[in-house]
């Protein structure tokens, strides 16, 4: 049986990320994973990708030389999530098809908008 993580407002401390919000999270990187970078097809509880973003992430990714896998469950045990007094800031450990837990990481913000939890994606780099 899996622990239910929730999202904590500490500013100073990073902590987990929401158990709720993996599923989400999963398919924006599923996206990725098939090359849309924009996420041409809304996924729920992600805002529109910017246009720069989109081809930073995809330049990234090619020039970094390994092809995006799936997020192993393992990810979980070292992506995190940091309160910054209005969103949080998230790092997500990316898995290649050589390497699974690569180098690369996802960045982005999680917003609360009327009670739900609202993505925004960010950069992919290795820190």
């Amino acid at each position: 049986m899996s622990q239910n993580i929730v999202a904590v407002e500490d500013e100073h401390a990073s902590h987990p990320i929401a158990t709720d919000w993996r599923p989400m999270l999963a398919e924006v990187v599923e996206r990725f994973v098939k090359g849309d970078f924009n996420l041409s097809n809304p996924v729920s509880g992600v805002l529109p990708v910017e246009t720069d973003v989109a081809r930073h992430n995809k330049d990234y990714v090619t020039s970094y030389g390994q092809p995006l896998a799936s997020l192993s469950n393992e990810v979980w045990n070292s992506s995190c999530a940091q309160w910054m007094g209005t969103h949080w800031d998230i790092i997500i450990d990316l898995c290649t098809a050589t390497d699974g837990i690569s180098d690369l990481v996802l960045t982005g913000k999680v917003v609360n908008i009327n009670g739900k939890a609202m993505f925004t994606v960010g950069l992919i780099y290795v820190p």
